[in-house]
């Protein structure tokens, strides 16, 4: 609701409360300092997915183990490398790329946009992400409609298996390893030369 939220700019993002005109979104982000000019924060936030007003009545957020309700959507947050080991997931288990969109902020809305638009996404937290709800600087977060969850599930099981594990080993090896796959992707290369 939009009494419960503290962020400004997220209240205009998920149309909790209209703007008159988008530029004065513009006009935010250029006094904030994220642009050197109004042309340019214009040109940015032209291209954000700003929710209509009364699109979306409220938000409710709550761990999945406790879910009152069954989730639309499910956010996971983690370091890069967590978030690599659910790409390799996703990957496996649906063949697609995740898309990453980054702004000068917004990841609130960012976090939700994958609901509508029914594709996972990766969120690097903005300013108010980290001001304000503590996200850590080593931390990104994932977004994906629930419907996704059994795929990564399955796709974390069997990548694992593959030996794609969390925590990568951080030991330097003097000499690259060259696993069977590799070896096979090699002998296939030709020189362009």
């Amino acid at each position: 609701m939009a009494e419960d939220i503290n962020c400004t700019p997220c209240l205009a993002g998920f149309g909790f409360k209209g703007l008159k005109d988008k530029s004065d979104f513009a006009q935010f982000a250029l006094d904030m300092g994220y642009f050197g000019s109004l042309d340019s924060a214009t040109a940015l936030t032209d291209q954000l997915n700003l929710l209509r007003p009364g699109e979306v009545k409220g938000i409710v957020a709550f761990p999945l183990a406790k879910a009152p309700v069954k989730p639309d959507l499910v956010v996971i947050y983690g370091t890069p490398a967590q978030m690599t080991r659910l790409t390799y997931a996703y990957n496996y288990s649906y063949a697609r790329v995740i898309h990453s969109v980054t702004t000068f902020g917004l990841s609130c809305l960012s976090a939700v946009l994958p609901f509508w638009k029914e594709e996972p996404a990766f969120i690097h937290p903005g300013r108010g992400e980290r001001t304000l709800a503590g996200t850590d600087d080593s931390e990104m977060f994932f977004s994906a409609p629930v419907k996704y969850l059994e795929g990564l599930t399955d796709g974390l099981e069997k990548t694992h298996r593959k030996g794609l594990r969390y925590p990568v080993q951080g030991y330097v090896l003097y000499e690259p390893p060259v696993t069977p796959p590799m070896k096979a992707l090699e002998a296939k290369l030709t020189d362009l030369g």
